[in-house]
């Protein structure tokens, strides 16, 4: 992996800063130094930016304001009500289907295991003739919560 220093080296080199000795010898090292110097070629080659000579600033800077001023045709508001829409229709659908069901009875009858994990207490299971269970917890008098 390339640390922090190397990419230093390696930049200092392309700008002429060091000489060619001191540039890392690492295949990875020199990958990237081959990456990096392509580039640079390549941006050297392309044109310069225009410049915007101050007598043309006025009428760059009103052709600017002329676009900020023109209306926008836009479609956000269209999008945002349907998005309210869609929103609005999922949450009175969910709303249907959760209260539209009757109450369902609780069928819990049997009591497959349980555990405390606090000391000292001790928990029981009973099943009486209706077939209802019991859990019964006992702890210590003098501890309290």
């Amino acid at each position: 992996m390339i640390k922090r220093w190397k990419f230093q080296k390696i930049a200092a080199r392309i700008d002429g800063e060091l000489p060619l000795s001191s540039m890392p010898s690492d295949p990875e090292s020199q990958r990237y130094a081959h990456f990096v110097e392509t580039l640079h070629k390549h941006a050297q080659t392309l044109p310069e930016a225009p410049v915007i000579a101050d007598e043309s600033m006025t009428a760059f800077l009103s052709g600017i304001h002329e676009g900020l001023d023109a209306p926008v045709l836009s479609t956000g508001r269209l999008w945002t009500m349907g998005s309210a829409l869609t929103a609005a229709l999922i949450l009175v659908l969910s709303l249907l289907v959760i209260f539209s069901r009757g109450d369902e009875k609780v069928r819990a009858t049997e009591v497959e295991s349980c555990t405390t994990e606090l000391d000292g207490v001790t928990i029981k299971t009973f099943d009486n003739r209706d077939g209802v269970s019991t859990v019964w917890v006992t702890m210590p008098e003098n501890d309290l919560w």
